[in-house]
C-alpha cells in the first residue's frame, strides 16, 4: 500500500477542568485520548460514535483548528503540530472543512459570490475577471445556477446552502476535506443528493475525505474504511464492508444494532445498558461499564488495538 496522505499518531486533546472557587480543580476532559490511524489519498474514512466521543474534535485537531495536547499529525511527511502559524496558513490551502450547519456556517450579510470568493481573497489567488470566473466555475461544480451569485444565504434551502459551503471549501483546490456531520441537518432526500455530489467531486478532483457522522447508513454508503470511537479512543477500524458485515468490538455491534435498517440479518441484537461515563475515563477498558462481555481483565488492563480479521480492534476478547 502506498504511503498515506495523513498519518495520525498518538493524538491527544485534553481540555483543563474549570477552576472552582473552593476545592481542587476537576480532572481534564479527555476529548481525544491517544488515537492513531492513517488516511490514504483518494479514500473516504468514516468516523462514527455517540455524541461526545471526540469525532468532531478529531477532525478539528487534524486541521489544527484546535491545537492537540500531544501526538503528531503528519501530512505529506510534515508534522502539522510542529509548524508555525505562517506555514500552517499556507498549508491549510490543501486542507478544508465542510461544517455541519449550513444555516450558521455562512455569513448572512454576504452575497454568495463573496462567500465563495473569500478564501481566494484571503490567500490572494485571484482578482478581477479571474476571480469571477473561478467563482462561477465553483458554483457550477456544485450544481447551482449563476443567478445564485448575487443572492444571500437566507434565500436558499438547507441543501442549497450546503452546496454553497462545499463550493467554498473547494475554492482553494484542496486535497483533503473534513466533512463534519455535513448532511445531518438536511432532509433524507437532500442528504442523498449532497452525498452523491461529494462522491462525484471526489472522483473528478481526486479528493480525500474524513467523513464524520453518527448516521451509520450514510457512513456505510460513502466510506471505504470506518473508524469507531468511544470516549476519545478508537475501538475498531477496518474496511466498511468488513466492519458492517462482521463487527468485532461489542460497541461496534451495539451501534449497528441500534440502526434498524442495518441489523435485519443479525441473529441477536446487542442493546447497550447505561450511559457514557461522565466522571473521567474508567480504569481498564473504557467500555467495560456497558459491555455485556466484560470480564475481570477488563477492569484492570486497557486493551491495545490489535490486528484481527484484517482490521484493528481494541478488545481483550479478540484473539
Amino acid at each position: 500500500m502506498t504511503e498515506p496522505l495523513l498519518r495520525i499518531k498518538g493524538l491527544v486533546k485534553h481540555y483543563p477542568g474549570r477552576r472552582r472557587l473552593f476545592g481542587p480543580r476537576p480532572a481534564p476532559t479527555r476529548a481525544i485520548d491517544g488515537i492513531s490511524f492513517d488516511i490514504h489519498a483518494g479514500e473516504t474514512l468514516g468516523l462514527v460514535g455517540e455524541s461526545g466521543c471526540g469525532k468532531s474534535t478529531t477532525g478539528r485537531a487534524i486541521l489544527q483548528l484546535v491545537r492537540p495536547t500531544a501526538g503528531q499529525v503528519r501530512y505529506r511527511h510534515q508534522d502539522l503540530t510542529a509548524l508555525p502559524a505562517a506555514q500552517m496558513r499556507d498549508l491549510r490551502r490543501e486542507m478544508q472543512m465542510i461544517f455541519q450547519d449550513p444555516y450558521s456556517s455562512l455569513d448572512p450579510r454576504m452575497r454568495v459570490a463573496d462567500l465563495i470568493a473569500e478564501p481566494l481573497d484571503i490567500h490572494g489567488i485571484a482578482r478581477g475577471p479571474a476571480r469571477r470566473e473561478k467563482v462561477a466555475e465553483l458554483l457550477d461544480a456544485v450544481g447551482l445556477p449563476a443567478s445564485a451569485l448575487s443572492r444571500y444565504p437566507h434565500e436558499f434551502s438547507g441543501g442549497q446552502r450546503q452546496r454553497i459551503g462545499i463550493a467554498r471549501a473547494l475554492a482553494l483546490s484542496p486535497k483533503f476535506i473534513v466533512a463534519d456531520e455535513a448532511v445531518s441537518a438536511l432532509d433524507v432526500s437532500i442528504q442523498a443528493q449532497v452525498i452523491n455530489l461529494m462522491q462525484d467531486l471526489q472522483d473528478r478532483l481526486g479528493l480525500t475525505y474524513l467523513f464524520i457522522s453518527h448516521n451509520l447508513n450514510v457512513v456505510r454508503h460513502i466510506s471505504d474504511r470506518v473508524g469507531v470511537m468511544y470516549l476519545g479512543q478508537l475501538v475498531e477500524i477496518g474496511t466498511s464492508r468488513d466492519v458492517f458485515a462482521r463487527p468485532l468490538h461489542p460497541y461496534t455491534r451495539a451501534l449497528i444494532d441500534a440502526a434498524p435498517s442495518l441489523n435485519a440479518r443479525r441473529r441477536e441484537r446487542v442493546i447497550l445498558q447505561g450511559e457514557v461515563p461522565k466522571a473521567g475515563v474508567p480504569r481498564g477498558c473504557i467500555f467495560r461499564s456497558r459491555c455485556p462481555e466484560a470480564r475481570a481483565l477488563c477492569a484492570t488492563d486497557r486493551p491495545q488495538p490489535r490486528e484481527a480479521d484484517g482490521r484493528l480492534v481494541a478488545c481483550h476478547n479478540i484473539s
